[in-house]
């Protein structure tokens, strides 16, 4: 017993789906056979109620004539013999005969403890009158029809639960047979299914026919091997996906702008090692920051809160900001940046985030600075060169215009400077001009401006004028710096200068006229003897144009 005990056991825990099967099915089958064997018992019992029935009937029908016909007679041997007769019969154990007026025969004896049934039915002698001899009541044994009853159940019950028992052994060996044993190879395949094992498909142990092929068994078993096969794909997939962010994620990090992004509330999610390097931030401390909020002084919030929500709103916009910016460096450097900043959308089109690009420019600013010098600026002096200087004069004339005010355009030619220039050198002559230089731009208030036109011609525009004195006040400023002697390789020269004078609008209202006006009036400075002024007159320009022809 304790054997089969841990036999059911072991059953039980290898295979609980067999185990519960076997179950249900002992269980339910148990209940039909109670039932239909309980039906059947009691067919068999109301049978056999019956049966006892009908030999009741069959005694009334059968034995009322002859006894009422012995008690009619008075013949007692007679009537003892049939009653004798009567209790021969099966299951009838009591008979009494009640005879009228009032005397009464009992024959048999009622068993105790056991269930009986009773029939009664009247004796008659008909003659010319109906006369009421007798009532006999038949007694009979209900013993044998409930032990036989007991005797079907034991039988029934024990044939049907081995019939149960057998068959659901039968149902659980083919359903092992068929189905469990597959469904454990499944489960020991599942649990040792692993991304190592991909290649191996899952078979199951059974003959090739078209109706394992086309079974549930065999569905399932495709099933799995069909989606081992798109996990294969996806990780195939997977693994190029991986390769390719690999790849965009080392340029990004090697890349040789700066790299920020940024999630939709513009908060740092990610910089780059450039950023690193041209900012001095670590990417650990600025993450969860905005990029215009990284510096600690309080001026640049305001401005870069003012810049970059025109940069967020033209992103919002057009899609895309381009510009130049100057930046400050952790360490409170500025530095040139150029930005560009982009929306990164999803496949729906939203903007999930925003990327920045930076590269430092300050080189190129310093450059280009350079550069723009060296278009406007004479090298030698430092002062506006010709170019600079004509547009300076436009500005001026048309300030002029809207104020009602007067330009001086004053023309200064250095005497004799090609003569210090050949007796003493190059070197020397470019130290005289720097130093004439100074000299001029000493004279000179702040909104006045002198240049270089090129040799040792000087320009020099004198806005807001309220009258045409001004312009002689500032000449003989100019011409008294030039007095003391100059200090060229160790000796004292002495320079002068010759300075010719328009004056806008009442010389002319054309700046090219206003150059040409001054060249005259400077050349008539020096036929004055040099280290001279000369204001314009109408009839210098007929001694210019003859002295060109004579030329």
């Amino acid at each position: 017993m304790q054997k089969l005990l841990t036999r059911l056991q072991r059953f039980r825990t290898g295979s609980p789906l067999s185990f519960r099967l076997l179950a249900y099915i002992l269980l339910f089958s148990s209940l039909f056979t109670l039932i239909s064997s309980a039906a059947q018992i009691y067919s068999d019992y109301r049978k056999d109620l019956s049966q006892i029935d009908r030999r009741m009937k069959v005694i009334e029908t059968g034995y009322t004539s002859s006894l009422a016909r012995s008690l009619w007679a008075l013949d007692q041997k007679l009537l003892q013999t049939q009653l004798e007769g009567i209790l021969s019969l099966p299951d009838i154990v009591h008979l009494r005969l009640k005879i009228e007026p009032d005397s009464e025969l009992i024959m048999g004896e009622i068993p105790r403890d056991t269930k009986t049934t009773t029939h009664t039915f009247d004796l008659n002698h008909q003659g010319d009158d109906m006369f009421t001899l007798g009532q006999l009541t038949v007694t009979a044994d209900l013993k044998r029809v409930y032990s036989d009853m007991r005797r079907k159940v034991v039988v029934v019950l024990t044939t049907q639960f081995f019939k149960t028992f057998f068959i659901s052994i039968l149902i659980i060996w083919i359903f092992q047979h068929f189905v469990a044993r597959h469904l454990s190879t499944m489960a020991s395949y599942a649990r040792n299914f692993s991304l190592n094992n991909l290649a191996q498909p899952l078979q199951l142990d059974r003959p090739d026919t078209s109706l394992n092929r086309s079974d549930e068994l065999a569905q399932v078993t495709e099933a799995i091997n069909q989606m081992r096969e798109r996990l294969n794909d996806d990780l195939e997939r997977q693994e190029r996906d991986a390769e390719e962010i690999r790849k965009f994620s080392k340029a990004i990090e090697q890349s040789p702008s700066s790299v920020l992004i940024c999630d939709r509330q513009w908060r740092i999610e990610f910089a780059n090692q450039k950023f690193t390097q041209l900012t001095g931030y670590d990417a650990e401390t600025i993450i969860g920051k905005h990029p215009g909020v990284l510096s600690e002084e309080a001026h640049a919030h305001r401005e870069n809160r003012q810049l970059w929500q025109s940069i967020r709103l033209q992103v919002q916009r057009v899609g895309v900001w381009q510009g130049e910016i100057n930046s400050v460096r952790k360490n409170g450097e500025r530095f040139w940046e150029q930005l560009i900043v982009t929306p990164i959308k999803n496949s729906k089109g939203e903007a999930t985030g925003y990327l920045i690009l930076g590269e430092d420019i300050s080189i190129r600013k310093r450059y280009e600075q350079q550069l723009l010098r060296q278009a406007n600026y004479d090298i030698l002096t430092g002062l506006p060169n010709r170019m600079l200087a004509l547009d300076r004069l436009k500005l001026a004339l048309a300030q002029a215009r809207r104020e009602s005010s007067l330009v001086g355009v004053m023309f200064l030619d250095l005497d004799n400077f090609k003569h210090i220039n050949d007796t003493l050198g190059h070197d020397a002559g470019d130290n005289l001009l720097i130093e004439a230089a100074r000299r001029i731009s000493s004279c000179l208030r702040g909104t006045s401006t002198v240049a270089r036109l090129g040799g040792d011609e000087f320009l020099v525009i004198l806005p807001g004028l309220t009258g045409p004195e001004a312009t002689s006040q500032v000449a003989e400023r100019i011409l008294k710096t030039f007095a003391p002697p100059y200090l060229l390789n160790g000796q004292e020269v002495f320079v002068t200068t010759s300075i010719g004078i328009a004056i806008f609008p009442n010389d002319s209202d054309n700046s090219g006229n206003l150059l040409q006006h001054a060249d005259a009036a400077m050349y008539q400075a020096k036929h004055k003897g040099k280290s001279a002024y000369a204001h314009f007159a109408p009839e210098m320009t007929e001694v210019s144009h003859e002295r060109l022809q004579m030329e």
